[in-house]
């Protein structure tokens, strides 16, 4: 009884906060989801960035390009040949990093000023690519993408109210 005389204040506020997170699902929990995964996209590309640029010492301008290459390689994956989003987002990890070390062995025999310009024309040159092919929908992108499922939660956005 001493214990939870004490800790009183603590199962009060684990009761008060399932409260509050009961009532943010009823109002407006889409809008926490979608910002939710707009943040973990982000944090993604910041890792990136900060591995090449911090760690590795390098500049890239084309750092965009990679993520299109991947995020395009597991959609395709999923939608095409109906792999599952979980395996697709592996392979477009490989698929991404072979790309990559094509384009490595051309760019970087470059040096000084050349070698951001040389990053610079492979992003603007996979942007062109990929908006101008048919098969991964030219602009628009790629649809019906199915969503990820992680124990039975659905991570797709919410509303776009």
């Amino acid at each position: 009884m001493k214990f939870l005389h004490r800790h009183r204040f603590s199962f009060l506020s684990a009761r008060r906060f399932r409260a509050a997170r009961a009532a943010r699902c009823d109002r407006g929990a889409g809008v926490l989801d979608t910002l939710l995964n707009y943040i973990g996209l982000y944090a993604i590309v910041a890792i990136g960035l900060m591995l090449l640029t911090g760690i590795g010492g390098m500049t890239s301008f084309g750092q965009a390009a990679f993520v299109g290459v991947g995020a395009y390689a597991t959609a395709f994956l999923t939608t095409q040949y109906a792999v599952s989003p979980w395996l697709a987002l592996i392979a477009g990890v490989v698929i991404t990093a072979f790309i990559a070390l094509l384009l490595c062995l051309v760019t970087m025999r470059l040096s000084g000023h050349f070698l951001p310009l040389g990053t610079i024309a492979w992003g603007l040159s996979l942007f062109y690519l990929f908006g101008n092919m048919e098969l991964l929908g030219k602009y628009d992108g790629i649809n019906g993408i199915p969503v990820l499922s992680l124990f039975g939660w659905q991570l797709e956005s919410g509303p776009t109210t």
